[in-house]
């Protein structure tokens, strides 16, 4: 192997072992993003049910709930 190939082979192995080192942390916080959606969902049904709730039309809370940060 010439020195430009092991150099190659070298970058390689680097780039596999970060995105390696990548998936494995995805995979550990998995469970907390789940839960963190579960949390938001129920928020923002929360925040479309008491926007109609206090007169929005149903249109209006959607596009509210859709265009506007979740925690305001």
């Amino acid at each position: 192997m010439t020195p430009k190939e092991v150099e190659k082979k070298i970058a390689q192995i680097d780039t596999r072992n970060k995105y390696e080192k990548s998936i494995e942390h995805m995979n550990e916080m998995l469970p907390y993003v789940i839960q963190e959606w579960d949390v938001k969902a129920k928020f923002l049904k929360k925040k479309h049910d008491r926007l109609i709730a206090e007169g929005f039309t149903e249109e209006q809370a959607l596009e509210i709930v859709k265009t506007r940060p979740i925690f305001e």
